[in-house]
């Protein structure tokens, strides 16, 4: 495994339109759809391109029609599993909900990372471009609005079986967050994983157990994750692949501080109740929902589990009252303690960087059945797509901060620790990565376009770092 970070910085580039299925603008001589060119800039074709150049793939056929940069990565016959980041379908925090630039991965950049797959497997194996978006996520409307129905009607026309999965166990309709709708994906397959004293919440010292997921039953949760094993539902088609290929889309994240390579793991589960968020209550109760306790955030919390459990049931009138009554709550509390945490949406959070950490483990060590081994059993790459991220209150509410940016390694670890630093955020505070960071920091090598430096003499400019999430500003000041 290469331990290094490729990245093709243009200052000045931009997404393509859907106007040319997100062809490339000059006809590469490894090129595999003939005469099927942009007639304008594709500066995000031309960086995946660069950037697979940069980690030395192939350098030997570079340039000639032969070229086949993932040879190295992904052999003949292989399963290879493409994992974007779908999250959401809109962006409140545009005056344009439906602008999902800064949201979810941009289909361009996903179409040249499948040519080259699409090159690697010479017409073999099996392709799927597969996501597990929050639950209240339409789909369908996030594909619309995103643009990748025209990237899904190149594929049906120039490559036959690629498979389009929405990875989730069921998805919802929720409006002023109580629950009105069901819909079941009934193709998809759970693994479930028992990690057991694997799992980085046996690690923890506190003896609540009391895990939560908001929109969920607390009790689901309870039944995977409790003293006797930690048990995560993952859908089986990650487990199956031969290759994953991540392709976040970096944003600022307010449970977790970031989200990059690693966050972007928690999108291979069938079933999100296994995913503990935060535990109930404060950290002077074993807890991480909220930093400051007092009788109102306990009764918020109550009334925001008897709401999840009306809205299961079908009682919606009662849902919605129990949803009045924890905003009520929140804001009584909020004003004694002069504390806005709640749900886990603060830099206290225990919990949701020991998920991310499993959840890695898992997709890293854990076979097709899902026993654990000591040998990693898939191949993992990261492709982010850095043209443009998300600042400030991500992952659902970003505000679009230019990069201009394709960046990859072969290592999660190394990724983000370069996107945490690119961020300008301390390594210490990204708990999911401090310890790793700390220690490689000298060892990570940093291909940023012609030159070659460690992780460590990296020069971030100003311009490319962060306004953190309004929940974690606080710690990172």
């Amino acid at each position: 495994m290469n331990q290094c970070v490729a990245i093709t910085y243009k200052e000045n580039s931009s997404y393509p339109t859907a106007k040319y299925s997100y062809n490339p603008s000059v006809k590469y001589p490894e090129y595999p759809f003939g005469n099927q060119i942009a007639q304008e800039e594709n500066y995000v074709y031309d960086m995946v391109r660069s950037t697979l150049y940069k980690m030395g793939y192939d350098r030997e056929n570079y340039g000639t029609k032969n070229w086949n940069p993932l040879k190295e990565v992904i052999k003949e016959r292989d399963t290879v599993l493409l994992k974007p980041n779908w999250v959401m379908h809109f962006n409140k925090a545009l005056d344009n909900q439906s602008d999902l630039s800064a949201l979810v991965t941009h289909p361009s950049v996903v179409r040249a990372i499948v040519d080259y797959v699409f090159i690697a497997l010479h017409g073999s194996g099996r392709i799927y471009v597969a996501d597990a978006p929050m639950q209240e996520c339409n789909i369908d409307i996030m594909f619309d609005r995103s643009g990748y129905r025209t990237l899904f009607d190149f594929w049906d026309k120039n490559i036959s079986g690629i498979e389009i999965r929405d990875l989730r166990h069921y998805s919802t309709v929720i409006d002023n967050n109580v629950i009105l709708d069901k819909k079941n994906n009934d193709y998809n397959e759970p693994v479930v994983v028992d990690l057991k004293s694997k799992s980085y919440h046996c690690m923890s010292k506190n003896e609540n157990k009391k895990y939560k997921v908001s929109q969920y039953l607390e009790k689901n949760t309870q039944t995977y994750h409790n003293e006797n094993h930690h048990e995560y539902a993952v859908n089986k088609l990650a487990l199956e692949a031969d290759v994953i290929i991540n392709i976040p889309k970096p944003k600022c994240h307010r449970l977790a501080g970031m989200t990059a390579a690693l966050k972007n793991m928690v999108g291979i589960i069938y079933d999100k109740d296994c995913l503990p968020h935060r535990k109930i209550g404060s950290p002077k109760e074993g807890g991480d929902a909220y930093k400051e306790s007092n009788i109102f955030k306990r009764f918020m919390e109550a009334a925001d589990e008897k709401k999840t459990e009306s809205s299961l049931k079908e009682a919606y009138s009662k849902a919605k009252v129990y949803s009045f009554f924890e905003k009520v709550f929140y804001v009584l509390g909020s004003m004694m303690t002069h504390d806005k945490s709640r749900v886990g949406g603060w830099y206290g959070n225990d919990t949701i960087w020991r998920t991310i950490l499993d959840l890695n483990t898992i997709i890293n060590y854990a076979d097709k059945n899902g026993n654990i081994h000591d040998t990693i059993q898939r191949k993992i790459v990261t492709i982010g797509d850095m043209v443009l991220c998300g600042q400030k209150n991500g992952p659902v509410k970003p505000t679009p901060k230019k990069l201009g940016m394709i960046m990859m390694s072969e290592n999660s670890y190394d990724f983000d620790s370069a996107m945490c630093k690119i961020m300008g955020f301390d390594y210490t505070l990204i708990r999911y990565i401090s310890e790793y960071a700390k220690e490689k920091e000298d060892s990570i090598n940093v291909i940023f376009n012609d030159e070659t430096t460690k992780l460590s003499a990296f020069d971030v400019t100003d311009s490319w770092k962060f306004e953190p999430h309004d929940m974690w500003k606080e710690y990172e000041s």
